[in-house]
């Protein structure tokens, strides 16, 4: 399994990119744990 972080200062793209990414490494079978983190 995969970890992939994505960290960024407001967080409400990166959460929008977060959901994509899970939808799309499902729809490839793909095994991966991806994250956001807010930093301020």
């Amino acid at each position: 399994m995969k970890k992939i972080l994505l960290v960024c200062a407001a967080g409400m793209s990166t959460s929008m990119l977060v959901k994509r990414m899970i939808d799309h490494a499902n729809a490839i079978s793909l095994e991966v744990n991806i994250s956001a983190l807010a930093i301020a």
